[in-house]
């Protein structure tokens, strides 16, 4: 699918396709609610789940863009910093980023290898396993892993062709 010359990932289509059902559903909610009257007892926790799904993907893909919000505080040094310096420090942060994520992702792993082992935890109103939500933020962790490797891997050679 291509967009003024720009072909989506597969992600991005997942987290579109996510997030367009988390509006369909809240506008379903809203019809049902106001106009029918009577409100649907599952959206709500379908709606949640969605919601879990979309800021965890999305914060990984948000890094993986370069679209998360930063300070530039850095900025300042730019032309009074050799560009050497300045890479080893975005490497740095990287690598930060890395070992906080790999923390949280051990963390979430395994509060989420809690539900996974006890199989009949399920959701209340669709009867979900509970393993389904819980499980995007140790994959959402993981993505973020990977796409900071992948910048890091890249940073790494543009410093050593310097």
């Amino acid at each position: 699918m291509r967009i003024k010359n720009r072909k989506f990932t597969y992600g991005e289509i997942f987290l579109a396709i996510i997030f367009l059902a988390l509006f369909l559903l809240n506008l379903l909610q809203v019809i049902f609610r106001y106009v029918v009257g009577a409100s649907l007892s599952w959206s709500e926790e379908l709606a949640r789940m969605f919601f879990v799904w979309v800021t965890y993907f999305g914060g990984a893909y948000a890094y993986r863009s370069n679209d998360q919000i930063v300070i530039d505080v850095l900025d300042v040094l730019n032309g009074k910093v050799s560009d050497k310096i300045l890479a080893l420090i975005d490497i740095a942060a990287i690598l930060l980023t890395i070992i906080i994520t790999s923390f949280f992702l051990y963390l979430s792993f395994s509060y989420a290898y809690t539900f996974i082992a006890r199989s009949g935890i399920t959701t209340a109103a669709l009867k979900i396993p509970m393993a389904v939500p819980v499980l995007a933020l140790p994959l959402g962790c993981l993505f973020t892993i990977i796409f900071a490797v992948v910048k890091l891997i890249k940073l790494v050679k543009e410093v050593e062709y310097k």
